[in-house]
């Protein structure tokens, strides 16, 4: 039972401290790999008449030593239909006060790659803000 706590406490030292790490892949700074799988998908597998599906949405938090709570987000979208690429080219981010608190939003990175794998990286004028969101062109 000892060994059993032992090894649970290790493993949620070891999650909480993966959670809280920064992570350069989410400035855009170090991509990462895309599988042959994923690239190749033709049809989504959630539901199969979806225009778009994540492939994954990863969020890290870091509550920093200033008191600021920090979200990462990263996420891999893929898109099978004319209509998908229409509906995933502008997203739209919502940000203003939250419970009494600021939302500020910072180092937004996006890319695409298209299907003869040629790259497209975002730049800093595709961004535009508004009054309650920044849209990302």
């Amino acid at each position: 039972m000892t060994k059993t706590l032992f090894v649970l406490c290790l493993c949620l030292a070891f999650l909480c401290s993966a959670a809280l790490t920064p992570s350069l892949a989410l400035s855009g700074e170090n991509w990462r790999p895309i599988g042959t799988a994923d690239l190749d998908l033709k049809a989504p597998i959630v539901e199969k008449d979806a225009d778009a599906e994540a492939l994954f949405w990863e969020v890290r938090l870091n509550d920093d030593p200033q008191g600021d709570l920090i979200f990462n987000h990263y996420v891999r979208i893929k898109v099978f239909t004319d209509r998908g690429r229409e509906s995933q080219s502008k997203i739209d981010i919502a940000f203003g006060k939250f419970s009494g608190r600021e939302i500020k939003i910072s180092d937004i990175a996006a890319r695409t790659i298209k299907p003869d794998g040629s790259i497209v990286e975002l730049k800093s004028g595709d961004v535009l803000s508004g009054q309650s969101s920044r849209r990302v062109v």
